[in-house]
């Protein structure tokens, strides 16, 4: 391996760490990040309230986890211009869930992938298509959900966000979201390449859109990074195979 003294080795900063909660945030997503910090790692975590984010002193945070939830803040332009200046002059996100989605649409690098347009011209096949009967109301209704299912992800595991892991990684996938491959500036460190459902319910109509997907990733944005993890990777504290990875957007990426 590498010597000590080259340059190859450097010091690792203790980071520290700040969570968004209260008004808008799953109290259950907070709640497990929470007690993923104090219960089982035993490493500090201060908690800033959303309302009162942009009053946060942010040369004091170096890591800012954003769990499952309503971030207005993104909407307002001046608040998300100070949330990117951050983000350039070093600062570290971990996004989870729902804060992914919000942030795709906050021009940070990630897209949420569209449905494939239909083509202009229809024939009476597809036409008909729309002519449902009522008793199936149900089936097609779930057709597009999956109340929890898993699924093989592919993993660049050179990547400080999958350090430890082998090249797949087996995800709990609980919403219909699938998001484009990072271009410019990205790391796509975790993918769905194919129809790789494992366990569990899958729509039939969902179950396609999921595939060449991104789950995980990681954008640079100037000397900061931000962490994508679209699924619950601390679920109910008992997927454990997540806590690395989690660790990992913590404590390793942008290091």
């Amino acid at each position: 391996g590498f010597d000590f003294g080259s340059d190859m080795v450097h010091p690792m900063k203790a980071p520290r760490v700040a969570m968004i909660s209260g008004d808008g945030i799953g109290a259950n997503d907070a709640g497990e990040i929470w007690h993923f910090f104090e219960q089982q790692i035993d490493y500090p975590v201060t908690l800033i309230n959303s309302g009162d984010l942009m009053r946060a002193n942010w040369n004091e945070i170096d890591v800012l986890i954003m769990p499952d939830g309503n971030y207005r803040f993104l909407s307002n332009k001046e608040d998300l211009d100070a949330f990117k200046g951050w983000i350039r002059r070093g600062g570290r996100v971990v996004a989870l869930e729902g804060a992914v989605t919000q942030l795709a649409t906050a021009e940070t690098g990630i897209k949420q992938k569209k449905p494939e347009e239909a083509g202009e011209k229809k024939d009476k096949k597809d036409s008909y298509e729309v002519l449902k009967e009522y008793e199936n109301r149900e089936r097609i209704a779930i057709s597009d959900i999956t109340p929890g299912s898993i699924w093989k992800v592919e993993l660049d595991n050179t990547h400080p966000l999958a350090f430890g892991y082998p090249a797949y990684y087996y995800t709990l996938k609980r919403d219909d979201k699938s998001y484009e491959f990072l271009k410019e500036g990205g790391w796509n460190v975790g993918v769905i390449k194919k129809e790789n459902a494992v366990a569990g319910f899958v729509g039939a109509a969902l179950q396609p859109k999921l595939k060449d997907g991104l789950v995980f990733g990681v954008q640079q944005m100037g000397a900061g990074t931000i962490s994508y993890l679209s699924d619950n990777v601390l679920f109910r504290s008992f997927w454990e195979n997540g806590k690395l990875l989690f660790c990992n957007a913590v404590f390793l990426v942008g290091q």
